[in-house]
């Protein structure tokens, strides 16, 4: 689920919540390079985000998933699992924890159907996404005639790097 959860798991930090694990699909290296390379400014906020977990002493679990809820009339535990990206099957041993709420994301993907009904073409990256519109980088044109996407559709995370996406693309607008 990327970055999202860890907003999450930090709101819930500082509201005084006890978090058991927080688990992410992602590998933790995956995590750290999942767009952030090419938008500096998103690492710090990453790190805040990570900090606060280490601060409270919630154990991470990378390259895992929440693969089963247990208990009677309401979650008393979760399962947590390793998980192969490629297969999606469990490739480890399931650890049970305590809990008596879960919080689950199922990920982000981007809104690509404006651009799909333009006739725009798409590209597939896991790295940025899924479906994502295919943009000249520089200018932000896409194969449409006179069609510019920025931010999420071009694979651009958040909203600090989509406003400079769109800036970008802007002004590569202004130059046709």
């Amino acid at each position: 689920n990327g970055p999202f959860l860890l907003v999450v798991a930090r709101q819930l930090l500082k509201a005084g919540v006890e978090i058991a694990a927080y688990v992410e699909f992602s590998s933790f290296s995956r995590l750290a390079t999942l767009r952030v390379l090419r938008f500096r400014e998103i690492w710090l906020e990453l790190a805040t985000y990570l900090w606060s977990l280490r601060r409270h002493h919630v154990p991470g679990h990378f390259s895992s998933a929440v693969t089963a809820a247990h208990g009677r009339d309401a979650v008393a535990r979760g399962s947590i699992s390793p998980i192969d990206h490629r297969s999606g099957q469990v490739v480890g041993q399931v650890r049970d924890v305590k809990a008596d709420i879960l919080i689950i994301g199922q990920g982000f993907r981007a809104s690509t159907e404006l651009t799909t009904l333009a006739g725009c073409e798409h590209r597939y990256s896991d790295l940025e996404g899924g479906h994502i519109c295919a943009v000249n980088r520089n200018t932000g044109e896409t194969s449409g005639e006179t069609i510019y996407a920025a931010g999420e559709v071009a694979g651009v995370p958040g909203w600090r790097p989509g406003l400079e996406d769109g800036n970008i693309t802007g002004h590569g607008r202004r130059q046709t």
